[in-house]
């Protein structure tokens, strides 16, 4: 707002738009996050495939996200473990 009040509009919209972009690529990283905890996705992968059960560190590496990301979801009620 305070780039609007001192006429910086364009600046404005410019940081507006790079937090859209933000958000799209954090939700591209949770929907493949949400794809990897389905157990039939992992079994996929050859060095999981004779695995019935996977630990928060084995999703989040392959997720390319922190255990404490994982760890938040599932206490937020987004995920299952």
């Amino acid at each position: 707002m305070p780039l609007i009040i001192d006429g910086e509009k364009l600046d404005a919209l410019w940081i507006i738009n790079k937090a859209q972009v933000d958000h799209h690529e954090e939700k591209k990283t949770v929907q493949r996050t949400a794809e990897l905890l389905d157990l039939k996705e992992l079994t996929d992968i050859p060095k999981y495939r004779n695995i019935r059960s996977f630990t928060i560190g084995d999703v989040a590496k392959e997720a390319s996200v922190s255990t404490s990301s994982i760890r938040h979801w599932e206490k937020e009620g987004l995920i299952n473990p």
